[in-house]
């Protein structure tokens, strides 16, 4: 009795490892060197958008696939009804099968053939086409439509069934940007004066006082002098620029035409200054400068 339950033990552990052995030949487990060569071709399968489905106009479409290469991806190309739109290169990190994602935004509405070509670092290449349709925003989507065929002067109707929609519409309001131009203006770096031209020939009538701010109004041909509103709103007057900061160009100033010169003034002194000055009796007499108390002395013959 005890050489049959060794028996039946026995048989029981050999029919386990036959079942453990028989799980691991149908498994299937990729190694993570970089000689990994666990599949024999490279593949790729576009996931997202599928076959036939339709997209808005102007909606980000992430074209979504799925790659593995026996030797390493190396690129993956998106083409857009025949023409190239991304390539996306892989070095760092190495991998042999995977999930990528590539974005696109179509930017008219037709059918659209998409079209994702992989090559792994050996150069061998697969790719994998879907077709599918861009509508107007407001159209609403149907599922999956049967790839179409286009011949020239071929009359396409569609007539899907529309599921019941309700459509929200959101308003993005309009922001409109108002540029204020920088008002023109002058700080004293020290104490000016002020003048009715720009010149030291002319009148000084106003000061303008280390670090006090004015309005710009305009600059002498030369923009050696500057034009500036008087703080105390009597006019404008005229400030030597070398001595100011200004908040903007000089050269972009309106040039203010000069007032005239004002005239120079000479003072000749008369060679009286009283009556003992005068020299004769006529000019005692006259008194020219006016004194008002002046006599000759015929006795000394002098004016007194």
């Amino acid at each position: 009795m005890m050489n049959g339950q060794i028996k039946r033990i026995s048989l029981i552990k050999t029919l386990l490892s036959l079942i453990f052995l028989s799980f691991l030949i149908g498994c299937e487990f990729p190694s993570q060197g970089l000689n990994d060569t666990w599949r024999d071709s490279i593949g790729v399968q576009i996931l997202v958008p599928e076959d036939g489905s339709q997209w808005h106009l102007g909606e980000e479409i992430e074209v979504t696939s799925r790659v593995s290469a026996p030797n390493i991806v190396r690129s993956l190309i998106l083409y857009v009804n025949g023409e190239q739109v991304r390539e996306d290169l892989f070095f760092n990190p190495q991998f042999f099968s995977g999930t990528i994602f590539q974005k696109w935004t179509p930017k008219n509405t037709g059918i659209y053939t998409l079209q994702t070509r992989l090559m792994d670092a050996s150069d061998k290449t697969d790719s994998n086409i879907v077709t599918i349709q861009v509508v107007e925003g407001d159209t609403p989507l149907v599922g999956p439509i049967d790839q179409i065929t286009m011949t020239p002067n071929e009359v396409i109707s569609i007539t899907p069934t529309l599921p019941t929609t309700t459509l929200t519409s959101t308003l993005t309001p309009t922001i409109t940007l108002t540029v204020t131009p920088t008002q023109p203006e002058a700080t004293g770096n020290v104490n000016l004066n002020c003048r009715l031209g720009p010149g030291l020939v002319y009148e000084t009538v106003w000061y303008l006082m280390a670090g006090q701010t004015v309005p710009l109004i305009g600059r002498s041909e030369d923009s050696n002098w500057l034009v500036v509103q008087r703080s105390d709103n009597l006019g404008r007057c005229w400030v030597s620029a070398s001595y100011v900061t200004t908040n903007i160009d000089i050269g972009d100033l309106t040039i203010i035409e000069a007032p005239p010169i004002p005239p120079t003034i000479t003072f000749t002194p008369l060679p009286y200054y009283g009556c003992s000055d005068y020299p004769d009796f006529a000019t005692c007499s006259a008194d020219p400068m006016g004194f008002g108390t002046c006599s000759w002395n015929t006795g000394l013959n002098v004016c007194e």
